[in-house]
């Protein structure tokens, strides 16, 4: 078991690093990561939302510690970090992790915090969730 997930993280995504993701380097392309992060990060916050209606209003630093080569596999893991009116944000930890080559231990590849707003069929921000819920504020 991980120790994001005992730290209360989520697991929301894995990928294994194929060729059609890596740039000349034979790494992970820094789009493909973060398209895989938006991604995971938007249905953690779906599910917490209980809403199809959301959309990703900031990416806070994005900072590529460690490559993802060839044949590595990705772990995209989820917490929450703040509880808004309309908006929901999202802490992430991107690991990267090889058997052969890492003994199986995953290393952090980025950290980020993404926010996302509940919003309606005109595209404006909406509450989410009951009315009367508690305003729930993460680590």
């Amino acid at each position: 078991m991980s120790t994001l997930t005992e730290g209360g993280f989520e697991l929301c995504g894995m990928h294994v690093v194929m060729y059609p993701h890596c740039n000349m380097t034979k790494n992970l392309f820094g789009g493909q990561m973060m398209a895989w992060i938006d991604i995971a990060a938007a249905m953690y916050a779906r599910g917490c939302m209980k809403t199809d209606r959301l959309v990703t209003i900031e990416v806070e630093k994005l900072t590529f510690r460690t490559p993802a080569p060839l044949g590595w596999t990705i772990k995209l893991y989820c917490a929450t970090a703040y509880e808004g009116r309309s908006s929901l944000r999202v802490r992430l930890v991107a690991t990267r992790e090889h058997y052969e080559l890492s003994d199986g231990k995953e290393e952090v590849a980025i950290e980020t915090t993404i926010t996302f707003v509940s919003v309606d069929e005109n595209g404006r921000p909406t509450p989410w969730g009951p009315e009367d819920r508690p305003t729930r504020h993460g680590k």
